[in-house]
């Protein structure tokens, strides 16, 4: 398996992809380098890789496919040609924003593209952020029940242990953390589901400065900081970021 992320400045030609896979995968270019050469340096690369497996297949995760445009998947195109000429299968996974992809993904129902779609976009998988109470408590204790470093305390003692006891838990304040969602962002904003990124950004604002500055004692004071650590994470920075575009 290898994993690729769609760069941003990346101009929206086929050499670009090109380019783009040629960097994740940690080659070193050449000044001159063409579309051609970059494309057979990674059918090279990947044609390798299926050979050191029994299935003959090779896992590219690509990221970021609001980023691509149409005549871009040709690139996936290309080397998964390439893949086939040598006996051997390229799946690639393409993971994206749903709303900054639903044009590229719209534009697949065109007949024109039904090589892509038949290749690329069989089937679709969408994966949601916290949705629910239970949702949330199972997310918060991840970070009591699993150890950093591997043999070493939860990454909630490792942040707090100078301030709470050993049994002390972060899914303790489930209901805390949901309640202020909820009553503050949820409902008032009308939101589905907490994005994880905004989630995780919250926590770590929690365990890293907050809770380690001003305990876990008082109660209206966690909420407090549940509420602006929320504030902080961009949640809502990103939604009016979203409604504007």
């Amino acid at each position: 398996m290898r994993f690729i992320s769609i760069a941003p400045r990346d101009v929206g030609t086929i050499a670009g992809v090109f380019k783009n896979i040629c960097n994740s995968l940690g080659f070193k270019l050449k000044t001159r380098v063409t579309a051609d050469d970059m494309s057979k340096l990674i059918l090279h690369h990947l044609g390798e890789l299926s050979l050191s497996n029994s299935t003959r297949q090779v896992v590219l995760v690509a990221d970021e496919l609001q980023r691509l445009n149409m005549s871009q998947l040709e690139a996936f195109a290309e080397l998964y040609d390439g893949m086939s000429a040598i006996g051997s299968n390229l799946f690639v996974l393409f993971a994206g924003n749903d709303s900054g992809s639903r044009k590229l993904v719209k534009s697949l129902n065109e007949d024109k593209y039904e090589l892509i779609r038949g290749r690329f976009f069989t089937q679709e998988f969408k994966f949601h952020g916290i949705r629910t109470y239970d949702e949330l408590k199972k997310c918060l204790s991840q970070y009591d029940s699993n150890n950093f470093p591997e043999d070493g305390v939860s990454y909630t003692q490792y942040f707090l242990r100078d301030i709470v006891s050993d049994d002390w838990r972060l899914d303790s304040i489930a209901e805390l953390i949901w309640n202020e969602y909820e009553s503050h962002f949820k409902v008032p904003l009308e939101l589905k589901s907490w994005p994880m990124q905004y989630f995780v950004a919250m926590v770590r604002i929690l365990l890293t400065d907050f809770f380690p500055r001003y305990g876990v004692e008082d109660i209206e004071q966690v909420k407090s900081m549940i509420c602006e650590s929320i504030n902080v994470s961009s949640l809502v920075k990103n939604l009016v970021k979203q409604a504007n575009e």
